[in-house]
């Protein structure tokens, strides 16, 4: 399992901050995932905004995978981190046809 904290902040200087970025750092490379959630017929995860927990296929170039997300929130309502459980698939379609099969 892995621990996941995201940090978000609202940015009041989007293109000063690019700027700086583009100075101070290298752009690596660019990654495009496509995410399917699912949700069992006995608990809808969607249900309530935003979710505690979810399934979701990820297809990435080289790297899917079937993840179950657990969200820890603070007692603002504030995410404070994501439990991520994930294993690694060779045959993403197939995986999501299981899961579409079991309902």
């Amino acid at each position: 399992m892995n621990e996941e904290v995201e940090i978000k902040v609202v940015l009041k200087n989007p293109e000063e901050i690019e700027s700086t970025l583009q100075k101070i750092a290298k752009f690596i490379k660019a990654k495009d995932q496509k995410d399917e959630y699912f949700i069992p017929n006995h608990k809808d995860f969607f249900a309530i905004d935003p979710p505690l927990e979810y399934l979701r296929v990820r297809h990435e170039e080289g790297n899917d995978n079937f993840e179950y997300q657990f969200l820890h929130f603070n007692e603002d309502g504030t995410l404070r981190k994501t439990d991520e459980y994930s294993v690694d698939i060779s045959d993403p379609k197939m995986m999501s046809i299981i899961l579409e099969k079991l309902d």
